[in-house]
């Protein structure tokens, strides 16, 4: 039963990082269509962590409080991740 429940746990985290991916691969495109885009880090992070909460459900067999952890972490990463990438975008254009 543990095993079983595991599984479903790292199923539910697997499908939760790669929504985010799809989502950081969607969001440069519609920066480009001309939506506003968020600048500060700290909003970044804010607006990251607040879609993963959105995001929570009862049947993701996680407590709010487990998935409210792993929603810090991958916000706080995915931000960090968009910012690097911004600024290599941006190293690319000067040169």
């Amino acid at each position: 039963m543990i095993g079983l429940r595991r599984l479903v746990v790292s199923g539910a985290i697997c499908a939760f990082g790669l929504g985010l991916l799809l989502a950081t691969a969607i969001q440069p495109a519609q920066a480009q269509t001309g939506s506003p885009v968020l600048k500060s880090e700290e909003e970044l992070i804010k607006n990251n962590f607040e879609q993963c909460m959105k995001d929570w459900d009862p049947s993701t067999h996680m407590t709010k409080r487990d998935w409210e952890r792993v929603c810090r972490r991958v916000a706080t990463d995915r931000t960090k991740f968009r910012m690097q990438q911004e600024q290599s975008e941006q190293r690319m254009k000067a040169k």
